[in-house]
Parts: structure tokens; sequence; C-alpha cells
């Protein structure tokens, strides 16, 4: 582990019974045990201050690796690693009130769905005061939101922090998700699809405010997509996934982003152009 390292997974797997059973407790598996493969020998390691993406179609396996990041797993499933370290503590030594002062403290998540994030019959300045409650009590104030909210350009902050989520439009809601994920203490943001729900200009303005997080406070940025081409754009490192499995990795000093070695990442790209 390098000594800006903040995260190092090495030869991790995931899998899922094949059949119904008993509930099955996370425990380390035989590489022969019949199981459906979702992730499968990943190594990576994050440095504080890099951007990396985590790039593959859909279905192969990212937002099961960002969700493990937060100790979020499938219920059944069965979790296998040489090293799995968070923080420099092992991941399956963290329990719930370890992982309570992780989530949102150490890693933010930004979510690919943005009319997810938030609970549909509560206000939602009052979803974001508990969210800053519990990880930057300073930032816990209706003026301090309102102020952000403006700076994320929310064009009514005052109606939107009064309003359920059903009244603001998806793009509204990434914004705020942003902006939470901006200001928390969190060393690492995992962005899923950040842009998902906002149109093209909003993408470039949502995008430069992400990467000004990771310029201005140093923070670690973890982009999850599909998009190849948009995203190696910010890269200092981007790992290829399919069916869970590494495909390639490559690194902005080694070669361009536009130079690939496998089948896979080049096709990747050319549905993206």
């Amino acid at each position: 582990m390098t000594k800006n390292s903040l995260l190092r997974v090495k030869n991790l797997s995931l899998r899922l019974p094949l059949h119904s059973s008993k509930e099955l407790k996370i425990q380390e598996m035989n590489e022969q045990q019949e199981g459906k493969v979702i992730l499968d020998s990943l190594d990576w390691e994050f440095e504080s201050g890099k951007v990396y993406s985590l790039i593959g179609e859909s279905g192969s396996g990212k937002t099961t690796f960002a969700l493990s990041l937060f100790g979020i797993i499938p219920e059944q499933a069965r979790v296998s690693y040489d090293e799995f370290t968070v923080f420099g503590s092992d991941w399956k030594s963290l329990t719930q009130k370890d992982w309570n002062q992780v989530r949102g403290k150490k890693i933010s998540l930004i979510p690919q769905n943005p009319h997810l994030a938030f609970h549909p019959y509560r206000k939602m300045g009052d979803q974001v005061c508990e969210f800053f409650h519990h990880t930057e009590k300073n930032f816990a104030n209706r003026d301090f939101i309102l102020q952000t909210w403006k700076q994320f350009g929310l064009r009514n902050p005052i109606a939107a922090y009064d309003s359920y989520p059903r009244s603001l439009s998806g793009g509204e809601k990434q914004r705020i998700s942003v902006s939470m994920a901006y200001y928390s203490p969190s060393e690492i943001i995992v962005a899923d699809e950040p842009t998902t729900a906002l149109d093209p200009i909003q993408e470039k303005n949502t995008m430069e405010i992400i990467l000004k997080s990771v310029q201005e406070k140093g923070k670690t940025l973890l982009l999850v997509t599909h998009d190849l081409k948009l995203m190696s754009r910010f890269s200092d490192e981007v790992i290829v996934i399919k069916s869970g499995k590494l495909v390639e990795k490559n690194r902005k000093e080694n070669q361009k982003f536009s130079d690939w070695k496998s089948d896979y990442a080049n096709a990747l790209l050319r549905a993206v152009s």
C-alpha cells in the first residue's frame, strides 16, 4: 500500500448462490464453489487527490463494486479477497457502527438515480439538514444550504427547501446530491453515473463542480459510468470491467486514453463516439 492510499482491493470476488437456500452470512468461499459471479478477482488502489473511472456496460458489476465501498452488498453475497482495506481497516472487520462513521463522513455517494436518493415524504431541506448534522454540523443550517443550492444552480432554492422530492426535477435533485458530496468531509466521492439526469450543459457544469472538489479540496473521485469517452478526459486512471472481471487498466501517464489494447474497451469507445 502506498503512503497516500485510502483504499486497496486485491483479488476481490463476489458471488451469489445459484439456488435459493437459508440466509447466508458473508464468508470466504472456495473459488470452485458454485455461484453467479458478480465481481471476479478485481485489483485496485485509490490514492488521495486522484480521479478514477470504472467503465463497463450495464450489468458489468460497476454499481455493485461502488456500493461495496460503503459495506453494502446483496444479502446472500459471498465475498472473498486477499486484501480489502478501507482507510486502513479490513473490510470484514468493520462493524455497523464503523460503517456509520465511513458513510457520508469518509466516503460520499452521488447516486445514479436522483429520484431514489431522497425520502419521498420528507421535505428536501429537512433531509439535507439531517445529512449535514451527521457529517458536518457547521453546515446543518438553512442559510448555508440555500447558499449552496444557489451556487449549484437551483433557480429557486427557497421553494426547493420546503418542497418534497416529487416537486423537483431529476436534474435539481442530482445537483443537490452533488452539493452534499462536495461539502461533506469525505475523502472519497463515488459518483455513480452522476450526469444521467442532466442535459448536456448541466452535465458539463456538474462535472466541473465535481472535479473542483478534487482540485480544491484534495478529495479522491471514483466515476462509475459506461461513457468511456466522457470520463476518460478527466481521469488519472481508468479500469474497464466486463461481467465483473478486469479487462483493461489504463493510466494517463502511460499512454493516451484513446489507445486501448482490448477489443471490448475499443467497442465501448466506438459506442459513445
